[in-house]
């Protein structure tokens, strides 16, 4: 049986007549073309990536279909930048930026990103490196992404057109599950929740809790 044949049989059939503006659209296919693109951030403020001459360019393209049973094909451009040696210490600069503010508000040391297991070597030749920055087109956010032999971690960083962190989430997976939200106030860059297995072990600006700490 095909996969549109089971898609549309009894069993799986769609109610169309009760869509109410919401479907999670069957993945149907999904091509990828990696071509080499000239940098659009060339010479701009975001660190880093300014620095980049060419890049690699990742375009997905999955096709989806709609509540109609037309078939919408959709695009996502992705670019990806590698770390190059002498952009690296700016790279853990900037991760070193976030680790301060954890330091300043003691918190447990297991919150501190590991820079010191950040590997930026290729572990084979044609394969992307284990540290590098992929920027979203859609959602418009660079992806600070390393990974060392076992694990890896992913900081979510957005900056604004003058190169301001204005939004961080670092996504730890070499702690168990640990989420960090860092937000821009007008007091500066700040810490603003910690997640740990889901359970909130700080959260900007409140208080009543043993495990919720108060820095404002």
């Amino acid at each position: 049986m095909s996969f549109l044949s089971k898609l549309f049989s009894p069993k799986n059939k769609v109610n169309w007549n009760n869509y109410s503006g919401y479907l999670e659209r069957p993945f149907v296919s999904f091509d990828i073309c990696n071509t080499p693109k000239p940098n659009p951030y060339i010479n701009s403020e975001i660190p880093i990536v300014k620095d980049s001459i060419n890049i690699l360019h990742r375009t997905e393209y999955t096709n989806t279909l709609n509540p109609d049973k037309t078939i919408h094909r959709y695009r996502k451009d992705i670019l990806y930048y590698p770390i190059l040696f002498e952009t690296q210490t700016e790279y853990l600069r900037i991760l070193e930026k976030l680790n301060t503010i954890i330091k300043q508000l003691e918190l447990d040391c297991k919150y501190i990103i590991p820079i010191n297991k950040i590997c930026f070597t290729l572990d084979q030749p044609k394969s992307l490196p284990p540290s590098l920055i992929i920027f979203d087109d859609e959602k418009k956010i660079f992806d600070f992404f390393y990974r060392d032999k076992s694990n890896f971690l992913c900081v979510d960083i957005y900056f604004d057109l003058l190169g301001n962190m204005t939004k961080a989430c670092v996504k730890n997976y070499l702690n168990e599950h640990i989420k960090e939200n860092f937000r821009l106030y007008k007091t500066g860059f700040d810490l603003f929740k910690i997640t740990d297995n889901d359970n909130v072990i700080y959260q900007r600006g409140k208080i009543g809790s043993h495990n919720i700490h108060d820095y404002n």
